[in-house]
């Protein structure tokens, strides 16, 4: 089973530039030579925060997306710790409207794991109800393979 790797462009590209807005004002700001050469130790601290919060701003952007494998699906949110969802954990898998963007209905695949409960995923979703189905068939496909899936042992 091959790796898929989904990624959400559009909130990527939004939080890229917050995280930049942040690490630019730190740098910015330390910049100015009469923040250094005046010894105001709080400017300096904040300059090198808001550096630091940029910085691990733009990691967390980088690091964010759904990866599917078969193990299972791993959700890297931008400020929740990581989840892996092992496939054996998952029982069923459907489509459902999670919300409304922009005054239009969004629909994502909703996955009943065990011991979770019902878990959303927008990362993988769309203002599409025909799209978001097609994603929870993918889904259900993947969950399929990976349970048959066998790895190859080699003997010499």
């Amino acid at each position: 089973m091959t790796r898929v790797v989904v990624r959400p462009r559009i909130r990527m590209a939004l939080f890229m530039i917050i995280s930049d807005v942040f690490a630019l004002a730190g740098l910015s700001y330390l910049a100015n030579g009469h923040v250094v050469a005046d010894r105001n130790w709080p400017g300096v601290g904040l300059g090198c925060a808001l550096t630091l919060i940029g910085a691990l701003g733009v990691w967390r952007t980088l690091r964010l997306g759904v990866i599917i494998d078969q193990s299972g699906l791993l959700v890297r949110s931008f400020a929740a710790p990581n989840r892996l969802v092992a496939w054996t954990a998952v029982q069923s898998i459907g489509s459902e409207k999670l919300f409304l963007r922009g005054g239009r209905p969004f629909y994502a695949p909703v996955l009943q794991v065990d011991g979770i409960g019902r878990l959303k995923a927008p990362e993988v979703g769309s203002s599409s109800l025909e799209e978001a189905e097609r994603n929870a068939a993918d889904l259900r496909g993947l969950q399929a393979a990976a349970q048959n899936y066998r790895p190859a042992v080699i003997s010499g």
